[in-house]
């Protein structure tokens, strides 16, 4: 995670979770002060962390210099300047938010009037929680102390869960068309690959507990929830691209999905395979060749890997890179350079997935992450997550298609995907 300087610790025994996840501590503080729609008209707020720490925060839209808005006028360039700007101008303060997919790769990214192709915020008060305390990092909120003694007592096993997979009723046959589409694409070149998504619709989730309630047993899983007010979104993933010093990063890129099974003797076969599946390493050393070039473009670079990487229900291929880059290389350069296109070639391959999947993602499968004033920060890829608008809820999931890949073989991928988000239905 990220190191701060502290203040004293306090340890308010309501704050405390009964079962020691410090994001259930987070998300129950964060209902409290989200509490007043009226006195928090212009706020916005964030949490980012796993079960042993998470980081709050509460604050406003940062501005960059240039004020162009980012649409079909805007071009690539200067939707990366105005990202800089922001870094550049708030280096001292928390800086909160996050990148939409497309961001600067072609014109005519831009979300919808509720997500913006990208956000960023500054906070007035920042909070690190663990799973007996909570320490304020940054601000001096008088009303803070009456927030706490608000904050409700833990309740995680009385929420009403469900997978997104049994949620799940949009038309497999919409997907294996778009496949199949990819699929021609894809084959046209043994080197190309396209991820394809679909938009999930769900029923009215209650964000803040799905913040705490996702299985993460592994240290790169990381909770992240975002209400920027016109929408919100929240999530759990294992794939940090970038774990930020002035001077270094690292990124752990993962592609190629297999199954798990609670029967020690099944899973040990299930783990052969996966290792031993032409596809799925065909997929990952495209995915992870085409990820080390684009990280090139900053540093000098090592990887390790591939290893396999477990979730609950899940489990994923993964290589770890390491980048050194000179001191002086902003953050903003560092974040292009690992922004997810999940498309290769990208010049040509992104006009041809966004032709083909119906409807713009937003931020689903761009980034999301915090940045300290030490000089740390960490931004994951936006999956397993679920995305709120007005009173509309869904989530996206995808696969990617390879020449080794079938129409049917993504879509039960995708629903492999599906079953590693838990929802906390109202």
């Amino acid at each position: 995670m990220l190191d701060f300087t502290i203040t004293t610790p306090v340890f308010p025994e309501q704050l405390v979770c009964k079962h020691g996840d410090a994001r259930c501590n987070a998300s129950r503080f964060l209902r409290s002060v989200s509490a007043d729609k009226k006195a928090n008209t212009l706020n916005s707020f964030f949490a980012y962390g796993n079960e042993g720490e998470v980081v709050v925060c509460r604050g406003k839209q940062a501005k960059p210099k240039s004020q162009t808005s980012i649409g079909l006028a805007a071009d690539a360039q200067d939707a990366w300047h105005q990202v800089h700007s922001i870094f550049e101008q708030n280096g001292h303060r928390f800086i909160f938010g996050f990148l939409g997919y497309g961001f600067g790769l072609v014109a005519g990214t831009a979300g919808n009037d509720e997500f913006p192709a990208y956000w960023f915020g500054t906070a007035d008060l920042a909070i690190r929680f663990g799973t007996n305390k909570w320490e304020i990092l940054h601000g001096d909120d008088v009303a803070l102390d009456k927030l706490i003694k608000q904050t409700v007592a833990c309740a995680c096993q009385q929420k009403n869960l469900q997978l997104a997979v049994t949620l799940d009723q949009s038309d497999d046959a919409d997907y294996l068309e778009q496949v199949e589409k990819a699929l021609a694409w894809v084959q046209q070149d043994a080197s190309r690959r396209m991820t394809v998504a679909r938009r999930v619709p769900l029923p009215s989730v209650d964000l803040l507990d799905t913040f705490h309630c996702q299985p993460s047993h592994n240290t790169l899983s990381r909770s992240f929830y975002l209400d920027i007010g016109t929408a919100a979104f929240v999530g759990k993933c294992p794939e940090v691209l970038l774990d930020w010093t002035p001077g270094k990063f690292n990124s752990y890129k993962l592609s190629g999905t297999y199954p798990k099974d609670k029967n020690p003797e099944s899973d040990k076969e299930l783990v052969e395979q996966f290792l031993a599946d032409g596809k799925i390493i065909s997929e990952h050393q495209l995915s992870a060749d085409g990820f080390g070039a684009c990280i090139a473009k900053v540093g000098a670079v090592s990887r390790q890997g591939p290893s396999i990487l477990n979730l609950d229900r899940l489990r994923h291929m993964m290589t770890t890179f390491t980048v050194n880059t000179d001191p002086k290389t902003p953050i903003a350069e560092c974040l292009r350079a690992v922004l997810p296109a999940g498309v290769s070639p990208t010049a040509e391959g992104v006009p041809a997935l966004l032709a083909i999947e119906k409807g713009k993602r937003g931020p689903y499968y761009g980034l999301v992450g915090l940045y300290a004033p030490s000089g740390k920060a960490s931004f994951t890829q936006i999956l397993r997550s679920v995305f709120k608008q007005d009173e509309n809820y869904y989530s996206w999931v995808g696969a990617a298609v390879t020449n080794g890949s079938s129409a049917k073989g993504e879509l039960e991928e995708s629903k492999l995907k599906l079953s590693d988000i838990v929802v906390a239905l109202r």
